[in-house]
This record gives structure tokens, sequence and C-alpha cells, in this order.
């Protein structure tokens, strides 16, 4: 019995490391982000969430969502989120269109934002601390 219970949680563990980035809904959360263009850097709490290939949610550290965006078009075929990889969406939705761009290295994770919108080109890019796949 504990032989068996000792698989199941290896196979779990398992199975929840390989998650398709491409496919599942993950949870991307940062503690730290730098607006690019102005340099300004921001210890707030930022979360992404990614609902695979169909749209993702920006949400600032009280939860409130600050985009929501449909993925018109996806680039790249991260399978493992354990490992590093990369993913690029073309997005569109709250009168912001561009793309994001969540890669993940050696060095860390980071999301990019590369907005634009009537007034001008926004973009951020955030240090994500934990990203956590979703039920």
């Amino acid at each position: 019995m504990k032989t068996t219970f000792t698989i199941i949680f290896i196979l779990t563990g398992y199975l929840a490391m390989s998650q398709n980035v491409a496919s599942s809904k993950i949870s991307w959360t940062a503690a730290k982000s730098i607006d690019t263009a102005t340099g300004k850097i921001s210890m707030d709490q930022n979360t992404l969430i990614t609902y695979g290939q169909d749209s993702l949610v920006w949400k600032d550290k009280q939860g409130q969502v600050q985009g929501r965006f449909k993925i018109k078009q996806a680039f790249g075929t991260w399978t493992n989120l354990a490992a590093p990889g990369e993913m690029s969406y073309k997005v569109g939705g709250s009168q912001k269109s561009g793309t994001i761009t969540i890669k993940k290295t050696a060095s860390g994770t980071k999301v990019k934002l590369l907005l634009v919108n009537k007034e001008g080109i926004r973009t951020i890019e955030f240090f994500v601390t934990a990203s956590q796949v979703l039920q």
C-alpha cells in the first residue's frame, strides 16, 4: 500500500510539472514590474492568467482586472512548465491590442506586455516569482 501511494504521489508531481503551457490554464504571479518606456519600477504584485490559447487576464494586487485579452494567434510550443520555454500571443481586447510574451530561462521567468491603444504604446515587463497550473 505504501509503495502504491509513493508511485501515485511521484506521478502526480511529475504530471503537474510537465503541464503544456500552450493548452493549460496557468497563473503567473509577479512581485516586480518595470515600465520600459519610463523606467518606473513597481514592487506591486500582478497576476496574469493564461487560458490556453483562448484568452489572458491581467490583475493587479487587489485582484482588479487591468486588462482582458482575446488571443488572436499563439506562437510557440512550450510543452513543459517546469522547463525553459517561450510562448508569445498576439492579443486584442479592452480597446487594446498587442503582444504578450512569456519566457522562462535558467535565470527566471518574465512576462512582457506590449500594448497599443489610442493613447500610444505601453510596454511592461513583469518578473515572475511563481507560476501555478489552475483547474
